[in-house]
């Protein structure tokens, strides 16, 4: 991961400052994955834990890496951070082999924070209307109760009345 705003030289990296390459041959079923440390220092990468898929259709090919956030080996994607990105690609219908070849400068991925809820508030949540109805019940219950128990007193002290 590069510190400040240096980066590695975007074609397969440079001495100081190695990248993570991943090819994907489309003969291949599986990507490829490479430190690069300039040009003439490329190595396969321990762990290969990049993998992805190919797709072509109506004259275009799109390619799907899928790799973990915090890989066995290369740059990690932390949240909340950038991650500088850059793409090579070669397109054999029109004869680009080597050197000839479409590419881009450096972009930057920002891995958005992963925001994980917390369970304590609905459950306090939860516990406090549970709590609020069985006041609201009890309370119903002791009011009908006594109502009840104020009419059969009622009855009971009326004096009789004679014609």
């Amino acid at each position: 991961m590069p510190t400040g705003a240096r980066k590695p030289y975007f074609i397969f990296g440079d001495g100081q400052n190695s990248v993570d390459l991943w090819f994907f041959d489309l003969a291949r079923p599986d990507p490829l994955q490479f430190t690069g440390r300039g040009s003439a220092d490329l190595a396969p990468s321990e762990g290969g834990d990049v993998t992805g898929v190919a797709n072509y259709d109506q004259g275009e090919w799109s390619v799907i890496f899928k790799r973990p956030l915090r890989p066995s080996s290369g740059a990690a994607f932390t949240p909340g951070g950038f991650l500088p990105i850059a793409f090579s690609v070669w397109d054999g219908f029109s004869r680009e082999r080597g050197n000839r070849r479409g590419l881009t400068l450096w972009y930057s991925v920002y891995v958005e924070p992963e925001n994980v809820p917390s369970a304590v508030g609905p459950m306090i949540q939860t516990a406090l209307m549970i709590f609020l109805i069985e006041l609201a019940v009890i309370a119903g219950v002791r009011w009908r109760y006594a109502a009840r128990r104020r009419d059969e007193l009622g009855h009971r002290q009326q004096p009789a009345t004679s014609a």
